[in-house]
């Protein structure tokens, strides 16, 4: 059996690949009858053959250790009566990291399928199970957390342009950058025809990381041409920032894409994915940085003392000195 399935995700149409079910019954039947001589398939609802058929079926166990988990005799149940559990098992059409809200509909596809199957009166619970299944868990918290981990690392990567610049305005304008990135590298995803899956949702909260370096080390240096050169017009900090960081912004960009860049070789989807996940966001992250947040200085970045956060004074304040 192939398992018809219509949902999107399933390819050919199928929910199981063709040729990949295996039945430990034809493989019973055939070992039995090179290894024993005898059709145990005629012996099926004979009661006075039951304790020879499951005696044979137990030895058949025995001849390979992956039969083990297929074949469940246990402790709990007299052999004679046969096993606890028996599995049939088949390759799934559903591709490797399927996202989360594409699985719904081929899980329900499967739990329909096996309810239409007539079953015998012996067989008490029938279910189909997968570890994706179980995966659907752990990817439904890591989508979850996804809102969570943006909404605890926005207001860190302010604070810590706060502390790097000294400057609100300038951290504000390097946060509407930094969300800008993510919301460009998001929205290639979508373009690429991927779901919010589990890749997706841990690179969400990562490229907050890796998109506020460049903005940050820019914004650093309008803030220090005030205190390096005196400077306290916007033309001459914006030209003190390009001289000093722009360089090393591109170095540090052109280093991590050539990092990430060998993991296009990789055969593994995920990796494949945080490849070209990496690649965009520092693509997105240069662009930005250069293209967006230093013209956005050039014409409204803070002079003289605008936005000025002086710790000292506020500590004073704090402390009554």
């Amino acid at each position: 059996a192939s398992w018809p399935c219509d949902a999107p995700k399933c390819d050919y149409g199928l929910l199981i690949r063709p040729n990949t079910t295996v039945c430990f019954l034809n493989l019973f039947e055939s070992w039995a009858a090179g290894a024993k001589g005898v059709d145990v398939a005629a012996w099926v609802g004979d009661e006075a053959k039951r304790a020879d058929y499951m005696g044979y079926l137990m030895e058949f166990r025995s001849t390979d250790s992956s039969l083990d988990q297929v074949i469940g005799f246990t402790d709990k149940r007299d052999f004679a009566q046969g096993p606890s559990y028996v599995q049939i098992q088949a390759l799934m059409t559903m591709p490797l990291l399927t996202p989360l809200a594409s699985k719904y509909a081929i899980e329900d596809a499967a739990n329909k399928f096996i309810k239409s199957v007539p079953t015998p009166p012996t067989a008490r619970h029938v279910f189909q199970w997968t570890f994706d299944w179980v995966w659907s868990v752990t990817q439904a918290g890591t989508v979850s957390g996804l809102t969570t981990g943006m909404a605890i690392a926005f207001p860190i990567a302010f604070i810590a342009l706060i502390l790097a610049t000294q400057n609100w305005i300038l951290s504000v304008f390097a946060c509407v950058s930094v969300g800008g990135i993510v919301a460009s590298v998001l929205g290639f995803c979508k373009l690429q025809g991927w779901a919010l899956g589990t890749g997706e949702a841990i690179a969400g909260v990562m490229v907050i990381g890796l998109s506020v370096d460049y903005t940050i080390h820019l914004a650093h240096m309008y803030d220090h041409a005030g205190h390096e050169l005196g400077a306290s017009d916007r033309d001459t900090r914006f030209g003190y920032s390009v001289a000093a960081m722009s360089g090393t912004v591109l170095g540090g960009a052109i280093t991590t894409c050539g990092a990430g860049c060998f993991m296009f070789l990789c055969v593994q989807v995920f990796f494949f994915k945080m490849a070209t996940l990496i690649v965009a966001t520092i693509v997105f992250s240069v662009v930005y940085a250069l293209f967006w947040f230093m013209p956005l200085v050039a014409h409204f970045g803070p002079e003289g003392k605008q936005g000025h956060l002086d710790f000292g004074a506020m500590k004073n304040a704090v402390c009554g000195k």
